[in-house]
């Protein structure tokens, strides 16, 4: 994001520094686009609530999972469309008691489980620590053997 003196009120645009294989965006997005709106609309204020709230109505089944964004690659500009899955829309009393907030933790947790469980995982142990209790606090006892092996590193 555009900053000025480490603020960003003037910010109007999202630079793309990664795209994960497997992602959503992979495929409709490269390192070095930049996102500079919703669908045909140019942010107006701050890029990322407007992504935020874009995010949130193509993850409803009203939104049908697609995030269109203005996309600027190579001096031309696009209306490109991101395909999401469908995660329905938060209830009123969200988090709490919201199958939404329940399927992003669940999901989260997964994600977070398998990358523990990489050989290759060693980040430094303030992360590493809050990594685990996430799993701990998801309640989920099948994380248990993940956070034993991670107790034990501790």
């Amino acid at each position: 994001m555009y900053t000025e003196n480490m603020g960003t009120v003037k910010a109007r645009q999202i630079y793309i520094t990664e795209v994960a294989k497997g992602a959503p965006a992979d495929g409709v997005l490269q390192v070095g686009d930049v996102i500079l709106g919703i669908g045909d609309q140019p942010f107006a204020y701050d890029p990322r609530t407007e992504f935020g709230k874009a995010l949130t109505v193509a993850e409803s089944e009203e939104g049908d999972g697609e995030l269109k964004l203005l996309r600027w690659r190579d001096g031309v500009k696009e209306i490109v469309t991101v395909k999401l899955p469908v995660l329905g829309s938060y209830s009123a009393t969200a988090p709490y008691d919201c199958p939404k907030s329940k399927r992003i933790l669940e999901q989260g947790c997964k994600a977070l489980a398998e990358r523990m469980q990489d050989p290759d995982y060693g980040l430094n142990p303030i992360p590493r620590s809050l990594n685990a209790l996430a799993l701990l606090a998801s309640g989920d006892e099948s994380y248990l053997p993940i956070l034993k092996k991670e107790a034990e590193w501790a």
